[in-house]
């Protein structure tokens, strides 16, 4: 612990003890500089190099010969005092990131878009070209089932005996019937993307009135 102004008797007690550390040749003469003076647990005083090992748990102050502090050594910290230092630290470091993730989330917002009319923009486009796509399946779809439909047809008419193009129809068939369910599939996707786009771009504009 840090010592305050000492009275005339306990600077007395300290020289009386290094004096006698001295003499008893505890002391060296170059560990003068490096003498040490701490309170154990008990409230009792300590003095000398051994002191460290004493108050193994209490801050440990070093004085030169005249008994002026020269140096001080903090006692190590309790588990709990350690504990809550990493509480701290993790709070800290929780709070700096949320305070990163804004900062990168406003300049990401102002680097895409100009003003809301830009926000509305790029959405339409985006959606415009999701409905050119489902246009597109839609076409493929109707080809493929008109095309089914002449298959099933054919093999509904062929004879038994043409073993041949009986094969080759319920081949396309199976293809056919392939391609619809993946064209389907494609179509139910494209039409989820359209609701999840105009999800994405509402939050962008309320992020985009957020920062301006």
């Amino acid at each position: 612990m840090i010592i305050g102004k000492r009275s005339f008797w306990a600077h007395l007690s300290f020289l009386f003890v290094s004096a006698l550390l001295l003499g008893q040749g505890v002391l060296g003469q170059g560990a003068w500089a490096q003498i040490a003076k701490c309170q154990d647990a008990s409230g009792k005083w300590h003095y000398g190099n051994f002191a460290a090992d004493v108050c193994a748990q209490s801050d440990i102050t070093h004085m030169d010969e005249q008994g002026n502090i020269v140096g001080q050594d903090s006692r190590p910290l309790t588990d709990a005092e350690q504990l809550q230092i990493e509480k701290e630290a993790e709070l800290e470091a929780r709070v700096q990131a949320g305070i990163d993730s804004e900062q990168a989330e406003r300049e990401r917002i102002l680097r895409i878009y100009d003003s809301e009319q830009g926000i509305l923009r790029m959405r339409d486009r985006k959606l415009e070209s999701i409905k050119l796509q489902i246009a597109g399946l839609d076409i493929l779809l109707r080809q493929r089932k008109s095309r089914l439909e002449q298959v099933v047809q054919n093999l509904a008419t062929t004879v038994p005996e043409a073993t041949g193009l009986i094969e080759r129809l319920g081949e396309e068939q199976a293809v056919l019937i392939s391609e619809i369910s993946a064209c389907e599939t494609a179509v139910v996707d494209a039409q989820h993307s359209i609701a999840e786009m105009q999800t994405y771009f509402q939050r962008e504009m309320a992020t985009y009135r957020k920062y301006n």
